[in-house]
């Protein structure tokens, strides 16, 4: 007889980020590593010892197989001694974010970067490379916290240049994505009325700040991703005011998140390329 919460599970995510990450998604259609398929639902419990508490529910054809509240996870077995291990190393490997707004926010930033013929600076790339790079600095970064909305960062950091470099409407992306999105991005774009390039700066950061940590952390990783070999046609000066834009911006978000922070700092302090002689 095995006892209650035997057994030890190496889980990435908390429970409380697990359950969260149910509640807003609603039911997930899962499958084990031996391929069993499973739903696991969020509830709270209606009756018994954990009644008022979370709980993750695993079902298979409508019918419960296992459960687990906070105190199991983590465990190859829950209170009742049911084995719930698979169940929740499944579930784990999933947490985080949507692989289906994913695909929705990268197919609509590509088509839009797209049509005006967006390149990767200094190269002959298509735009969509920088998008990927920003999209993987968050990616990273999500791994190290159990407390933020991926879905929001990721979304963000797809869609962080389509306003201002497509003029994409902010009502468009409202309606194609959530509001927070559309906001985010929003925060994101510069507001080309302002003549100074440096104030235009200023300006978006006070939004950003103004947005959820998410946001802030797209800004971060946008910069991260900018901070490689400058394009050839620039010059010094140039180099030194995007190397201090850049400072500026650690400055004002380098609270969002430390990772992002750590990767930025890097970066600037070895932003010292030097144009090449021809």
């Amino acid at each position: 007889m095995f006892e209650p919460h035997e057994g030890t599970l190496q889980l990435k995510h908390k429970f409380q980020k697990a359950y969260n990450w149910l509640e807003k998604r609603g039911p997930a259609e899962l499958k084990t590593k031996s391929r069993t398929e499973f739903v696991a639902k969020a509830n709270i419990t209606r009756r018994g010892p954990h009644t008022g508490e979370k709980v993750i529910r695993f079902m298979q054809d409508g019918k419960e197989y296992g459960r687990a509240y906070e105190c199991c996870w983590g465990h190859y077995y829950n209170c009742n001694r049911t084995r719930i291990g698979m169940y929740c190393t499944a579930l784990d490997n999933v947490v985080g974010w949507s692989q289906e707004l994913y695909c929705k926010a990268f197919i609509f930033a590509a088509k839009a970067h797209e049509s005006i013929n967006q390149k990767f600076p200094g190269t002959n790339l298509p735009y969509i490379v920088h998008i990927n790079l920003v999209s993987m600095e968050i990616m990273a970064a999500l791994s190290f916290e159990d407390d933020l909305d991926g879905d929001l960062a990721i979304q963000c950091a797809l869609l962080h240049d389509v306003m201002e470099d497509v003029g994409i409407k902010y009502d468009t992306l409202k309606n194609k994505f959530e509001s927070k999105v559309a906001d985010g991005v929003n925060a994101l774009s510069k507001n080309k009325a302002i003549k100074s390039k440096r104030e235009q700066m200023i300006d978006s950061l006070e939004r950003i700040k103004k947005q959820p940590k998410e946001v802030r952390m797209v800004k971060l990783a946008d910069r991260i991703s900018n901070l490689g070999p400058p394009p050839s046609d620039w010059d010094q000066e140039k180099i030194s005011k995007y190397k201090e834009e850049a400072q500026l911006i650690y400055d004002n978000l380098k609270d969002a998140n430390k990772f992002l922070a750590d990767r930025l700092k890097h970066k600037i302090d070895n932003y010292n390329w030097e144009k090449p002689t021809r």
